[in-house]
């Protein structure tokens, strides 16, 4: 309510799909959970925190955020302390990590019921996936924005 919200309405202009939250944490580690494939987030902003100390140190797990105008991957390293903010639905990946452990804090905004802001017609899924939906909305659900995964369920993630 003090930082993120206002900062999402600033930069991001989430106002009206920002009034539910969800946190949630994340570590990478090379045993499991080590990377996470493209994606979108079903939220309308994503807040993304690095919460390791600064003398927690690992290799690998840089992240990557993929423009779907321009084809273009900008990649970042996620160091300690170093937060990230994006709307849900830029698509990003992280790379395997291969030593150490990266601990995240990820707070999601969405509306009421899951809203998340969507504009005109648009395809969603993974660049590999041939399926895509047509929506013709400016609301659609989180279950409508999501790709499944055609993978084995992650038994720990809480979604």
């Amino acid at each position: 309510d003090r930082y993120m919200r206002p900062i999402a309405r600033l930069l991001l202009g989430t106002y009206g799909y920002d009034n539910q939250t969800f946190g949630f944490s994340i570590q990478y580690n090379p045993d499991k959970d080590k990377d996470l494939h493209a994606h979108t987030d079903a939220s309308a902003a994503t807040l993304n925190i690095n919460i390791n100390l600064p003398d927690e140190e690992f290799i690998g797990s840089q992240v990557d955020f993929h423009n779907k105008l321009t084809g273009k991957v900008v990649q970042t390293i996620f160091e300690p302390g170093k937060a990230i903010i994006h709307t849900g639905n830029v698509p990003h990946a992280t790379h395997p990590i291969t030593s150490g452990q990266r601990s995240n804090l990820v707070v999601w905004l969405y509306g009421d019921r899951m809203q998340i802001p969507r504009g005109g017609t648009s395809s969603y899924g993974s660049s590999n996936n041939s399926a895509s939906t047509e929506v013709d909305t400016d609301n659609i659900t989180a279950r409508q924005r999501w790709s499944l995964p055609d993978g084995p369920k992650d038994t720990i993630a809480p979604f």
